[in-house]
């Protein structure tokens, strides 16, 4: 139970870390 929630939490992060960047590259940009 523990693992899958770590799994999920980490598939999240990785798959919102690109968006965050452009969201900020074009924020700053």
């Amino acid at each position: 139970m523990a693992d899958d929630l770590a799994y999920r939490i980490t598939v999240i992060v990785v798959g919102l870390t690109p968006v965050a960047l452009a969201a900020a590259a074009a924020f700053i940009g």
